[in-house]
């Protein structure tokens, strides 16, 4: 997807695997003719040309799904089991925590947001930071005041239909927003940037050619340099 950047492998990190997966996942119980039923419409999607495009533009690889079973705190990947051995923390942790807060919760009202972002509770009001969503809203500013009857008071929407701002902070009066470009195509166009930075030196009179790729670089044995350059230019 980034051609002109090198992999963490190539900068001298052999081994380096930092891959996740997705699954969906059912209550215990779950009658078998329902777990069929969804099994066989997730493989059908995964199959499809057009979300096995939109996958891979991504960055994402799909393979047919499997049924199985899995703890609820199942990690395929040992590495990361060895993290947190060495971290001196249990895996369970985290599962522990969210069903001792789950016992000790309960629901006092319901309100329909495009959310999946991050929610900031500050006096009477929760902001809350909105992930890529048809109706191009950033941030909702929800009254609490009254928990039982919560209510939108504002929206702040996005001009760019290409970005997305779901992360959000308060301090005093002060609130804080990213805004971030969807993980899209549209802004992985890496095979653009020789061209973007020529360009760029000839509109400021640069006396040097623009830098060389930070692959080619590396590949002339200077995985050093590689890493030094600015982070801005990724």
């Amino acid at each position: 997807m980034l051609p002109d950047i090198p992999t963490v492998a190539e900068l001298g990190l052999a081994g380096f695997d930092a891959t996740t997966w997705h699954g969906l996942v059912a209550p215990a119980g779950t009658p078998p003719e329902v777990i069929a039923a969804l099994h066989g419409a997730t493989a059908a999607a995964l199959a499809d040309p057009g979300v096995r495009r939109a996958l891979g533009e991504l960055g994402s690889t799909s393979r047919a799904p499997r049924r199985r079973n899995l703890p609820p705190t199942s990690n395929p990947n040992p590495q990361w089991r060895a993290v947190v051995t060495a971290a001196g923390a249990r895996s369970t942790d985290a599962h522990d925590r969210y069903r001792r807060v789950r016992a000790q919760s309960r629901r006092l009202a319901h309100l329909d947001v495009p959310g999946a972002g991050q929610v900031t509770i500050a006096g009477n009001h929760a902001y809350v930071g909105h992930i890529p969503n048809q109706d191009q809203l950033g941030t909702t500013i929800i009254d609490i005041a009254d928990p039982y009857h919560p209510r939108v008071v504002a929206t702040v929407t996005l001009d760019d239909p290409t970005s997305h701002s779901h992360k959000v902070r308060v301090v005093g009066d002060v609130m804080i927003v990213n805004h971030e470009r969807n993980p899209s195509k549209v802004g992985r166009r890496a095979e653009q940037l020789p061209a973007a930075r020529a360009e760029l030196a000839a509109a400021l009179g640069a006396s040097r050619p623009p830098p060389k790729s930070p692959r080619a670089q590396h590949q002339r044995g200077g995985s050093a340099r590689a890493r030094s350059r600015p982070h801005a230019e990724i």
